[in-house]
């Protein structure tokens, strides 16, 4: 439920390998793209270097990239891709998605393309606010009201919007300032962007708040920053656009959220 996938084709520049054709998990909270890295060498992309990436774990690791030929519903770009671990799913980054003018539709799990996009970003005195305290460029966020309804504690927080993640996730910090304990909670395990495994505290209900709309979910202890996953999305009926960097309602239901009671297998 919630995560989608996409039909992708990676190749060298050159076009001189093997492609490699799969599904890759749509992830708007990766920049890059990442595939297993005996695929991108039989698919004859180069090593151009080595970049440091941070999980939604908050942990720093090195991954070398290189650059491929990219094409997925009907469209190609060139973008970077990193070379990752054997047993990694591959990731279609949010760069790719933004080049081709590409929009995520959680509630039904497809992508969608923008009528047009954008050569020049415009942007509210609020954004500049926030790019200049380092919100990172081609990443979307969104300020979301989340609350804890039991003892009636709600905060403002800024969340990336991660529609490679299932789960709504909160740093340590926040979940104590809405009144829960992790170290008292109960555990799940998880697997994080390059396919580690982690088991997290688990806390909830937590109510999130966002253009009016609210949903009721158990938020994962992880990292340190907000991320707002895919059922909080698909619950609340909302689409995101990577091109222009936002999140909306749906405009097929702009006044009541509607999602799916039953998914057709």
């Amino acid at each position: 439920m919630g995560i989608t996938h996409v039909t992708t084709r990676v190749e060298g520049l050159a076009r001189a390998g093997e492609p490699y054709e799969g599904e890759f998990l749509v992830d708007t909270g990766s920049l890059d793209c990442m595939a297993p890295a005996e695929a991108l060498i039989k698919a004859g992309i180069q090593e151009e270097g080595r970049d440091v990436y941070e999980l939604a774990s908050g942990d720093v690791v090195e991954y070398p990239y290189g650059f491929a030929r990219v094409t997925f519903m009907g469209a190609e770009t060139v973008t970077k891709i990193v070379f990752g671990p054997a047993a990694v799913e591959p990731i279609l980054g949010v760069v790719a998605l933004e080049s081709v003018g590409i929009g995520v539709d959680p509630v039904k799990q497809t992508l969608r393309r923008m009528t047009a996009k954008p050569l020049k970003s415009v942007r509210t005195a609020k954004d500049r606010t926030q790019h200049a305290k380092g919100a990172r460029v081609g990443l979307t966020y969104a300020d979301v009201d989340i609350e804890n309804p039991f003892v009636e504690r709600r905060i403002e927080i800024r969340a990336m919007v991660d529609s490679g993640s299932l789960f709504f996730t909160v740093p340590s910090h926040v979940a104590i300032q809405l009144g829960f304990d992790p170290e008292e909670m109960p555990r799940r395990a998880v697997t994080l962007a390059d396919g580690t495994h982690r088991n997290v505290p688990i806390v909830g209900p937590v109510r999130v708040h966002f253009a009016g709309r609210y949903c009721d979910l158990s938020a994962l202890v992880l990292g340190n920053e907000p991320l707002m996953g895919a059922v909080a999305m698909e619950m609340m009926d909302l689409v995101l656009n990577p091109a222009t960097q936002t999140l909306t309602v749906n405009p097929a239901n702009p006044f009541v959220a509607m999602a799916p009671a039953k998914v057709a297998a």
